[in-house]
């Protein structure tokens, strides 16, 4: 006979006697770990950190989605999809809140704390309901099959390692430059204003606004964790858009080619833009594939500020714009509506929300543009014509076979010789995928073919539109200016699995092995990625075991002890560097050679060696870092500088005292009169 448990309430005994066993228990484990450490202080000081980084870039992310949900309902929109355009929308709001807020108030921590308070306060709820939002993944993991799974998996992996290199002192080099050098700079200062040692602070900067916002609160991978935590939410719409058109199979087919690129996957632990570019890339391409000419304009007026917010991050971004009109037109024409007043409009609001760093450079600089176009502020003609006059390189087949000469020439810091710089590795998913979505167009239906008609045309125009670039100029052919793109390029990857695996053979299954390659390549740039990590530190470091200084001087060689040593001068001491132009971890006593062209402008300026120490000391530097490796390399490889030049720079060098020598990349020199 089975005996029911009794349903009385417990009494007070029982009760007690509950709570001693639970602080008995609490009490015996507390103290064998007092004895028994599980991990080490630096251990447990680094995880709290970064918990705490990492929440402050999630914070900054969802208080930005909390905007864009309250300025744009998205209703008609899956949950994925919408979440992505609400999040770059609001984030261009909060970006252009704080350049309006650095401007006027100033920039420091009590400054940039009243910010997100102040926001959390306005937005909290809309914020909350926009993360609920995100809640819809968990529905498309239910109807992903094993394929998806197992492709969430390893892009899993490859988040977690990019994660713990977000987590590490940033290394790549136009992060130390600009990308996070700049809202140093401004914190240093207390305002954002222009910076004539800098350049780059001409370049509009709507991540960089959300940089200085999240350095503030948690330093440099802070910021890191921003472009981190973007590339998770471009992932998530593109998993949306393209199952809404598909189906959940082909869609994480196309995010898996595009995580296969080793550039594009290890760029997630950057403070780069490039990230960015592509959310904000997307959400375009949403809200204009949203449009409905014969009904509403609301989604070209969005769709616009979103342009304007994109070229207001890179301005190559702006071949988006660009590639939208023939998208427009295409889809005015099927509606039968006036072709042009759209495309107006679209053009419109990409310029109004340009026009914020248009205006700051004219006001500072007198040169809307600055540091492009003509000489302006610190831009001297000989600076304006080296940087803008680097030699095309290749011929006309990197125009004609651009995808394909970007894809198998495109190598992660490498140049082949007699290729184009594309610098950047893409994998070879897209390629392939993307040609097979021209193939077999009677498999899709009539909607489908649209939809891949409508990217495609996007998509063609703005390779079009990278190529005649990057026959202007050799800057201009590098891969990742043209990042916004490539949502687009995933869609059609898509498109191309999906194609293919519609095949008919008989006892073939053309899908199958198609995922199994995806797999495979996947796999192999999982395995790229994670070797970086281990032979960068990154773990290492996360775990205590190595010091930020150590990584540092792993990564980086003789650039960190000479940090270091500028960092151990006076407070007044300001250091001039030739041929560095890394000046984040010297801030604010340095001031870098941030184009590599210095000695040829101070000499154009000043004349002889002697002129030109002399206007050094009037300006009051105190040193000189000389970067000798980066001038060798400069003296073999730069046709533009004449041996005179390196003979007068010798002959100022001889001038001065022994300096203090950093196994001999780099001279700290004093410039004070003996």
């Amino acid at each position: 006979m089975k005996i029911e448990p009794s349903k009385t309430a417990p009494n007070h005994v029982t009760i007690l006697s509950a709570l001693l066993a639970l602080l008995w228990l609490a009490g015996v484990i507390s103290f064998y770990f007092v004895n028994h450490k599980p991990f080490s202080p630096a251990l447990a000081l680094n995880l709290t950190v970064a918990l705490w980084q990492l929440l402050t870039a999630g914070l900054i992310v969802v208080l930005g989605g909390g905007i864009g949900k309250r300025v744009f309902s998205g209703d008609d929109l899956d949950a994925l999809p919408r979440a992505a355009v609400q999040a770059a929308l609001g984030l261009g709001i909060l970006s252009l809140l704080i350049l309006l807020t650095g401007l006027s108030v100033g920039a420091n921590l009590i400054v940039m704390a009243s910010i997100v308070i102040m926001g959390i306060l306005f937005f909290g709820h809309s914020s909350l309901d926009w993360l609920r939002s995100l809640g819809e993944f968990a529905h498309l993991w239910r109807v992903s099959g094993r394929l998806g799974r197992m492709i969430a998996f390893a892009l899993a992996v490859l988040f977690l390692l990019t994660l713990t290199t977000a987590l590490a002192p940033p290394l790549k080099f136009d992060t130390l430059v600009y990308h996070i050098a700049l809202p140093r700079a401004y914190l240093e200062a207390g305002k954002i204003s222009y910076m004539p040692e800098n350049m780059f602070s001409g370049m509009p900067q709507i991540v960089h606004m959300l940089y200085l916002l999240a350095y503030t609160l948690g330093g440099a991978p802070a910021a890191a964790l921003v472009i981190w935590w973007l590339g998770v939410l471009t992932l998530l719409g593109l998993l949306g858009v393209i199952s809404q058109h598909f189906n959940p199979r082909s869609a994480w087919i196309g995010v898996a080619s595009l995580m296969a690129g080793y550039s594009l996957a290890s760029s997630l632990a950057w403070i780069y833009v490039d990230w960015a570019t592509m959310l904000w890339g997307l959400a375009v391409l949403i809200c204009l594939g949203r449009w409905k000419p014969e009904k509403e304009s609301q989604s070209i007026l969005v769709a616009g500020l979103l342009l304007g917010m994109l070229i207001g991050i890179k301005y190559t971004a702006g071949v988006v714009l660009v590639a939208a009109i023939p998208f427009v037109i295409r889809k005015a024409r099927r509606a039968r509506v006036n072709v042009w007043r759209p495309v107006v409009l679209l053009g419109i609001m990409a310029v109004l929300l340009t026009a914020p760093w248009l205006i700051k450079n004219g006001l500072t600089t007198g040169n809307p543009l600055y540091p492009f176009g003509f000489p302006s502020g610190s831009m001297s003609e000989v600076r304006l014509a080296l940087y803008q006059g680097q030699p095309v390189e290749g011929d006309w087949r990197d125009l004609v076979f651009l995808p394909f000469t970007a894809t198998f020439w495109g190598r992660e810091n490498a140049q082949i010789i007699g290729s184009p710089g594309y610098i950047s590795s893409l994998g070879p998913l897209l390629l392939s995928f993307g040609v097979l979505a021209a193939l077999g167009w009677r498999r899709f239906s009539i909607d489908e073919r649209r939809f891949v008609a409508d990217v495609g045309i996007f998509a063609l125009t703005g390779l079009l539109v990278w190529g005649i670039a990057g026959r202007i100029s050799g800057h201009l052919i590098r891969t990742h200016l043209y990042f916004a793109l490539f949502p687009a390029f995933t869609v059609l990857a898509a498109a191309g699995f999906e194609n293919l695996a519609r095949l008919k053979i008989p006892d073939l299954r053309v899908g199958r092995i198609a995922a199994i390659l995806v797999m495979l390549v996947l796999t192999f740039n999982a395995i790229q990625v994670a070797a970086d990590t281990f032979e960068n530190g990154a773990i290492t470091r996360l775990l205590g075991l190595h010091s930020n200084g150590d990584y540092l001087a792993q990564n980086l060689g003789w650039y960190a002890p000479a940090m270091q040593a500028i960092n151990e001068l006076p407070e007044d001491a300001r250091v001039l560097m030739l041929w560095e132009a890394r000046s984040f971890n010297c801030l604010p006593r340095c001031e870098p050679d941030e184009t590599i062209d210095r000695w040829l402008d101070d000499q154009d300026q000043f004349g002889l060696p002697a002129a030109i120490l002399q206007q050094w000391r009037s300006a009051r530097y105190s040193h000189l870092l000389y970067y000798q490796t980066g001038a060798n390399f400069t003296r073999q490889t730069e046709p533009r500088y004449q041996p005179t030049d390196w003979a007068a720079l010798d002959t100022l060098l001889d001038s001065l005292p022994a300096g203090q020598d950093f196994g001999g990349a780099y001279v700290l020199y004093s410039l004070e009169k003996p």
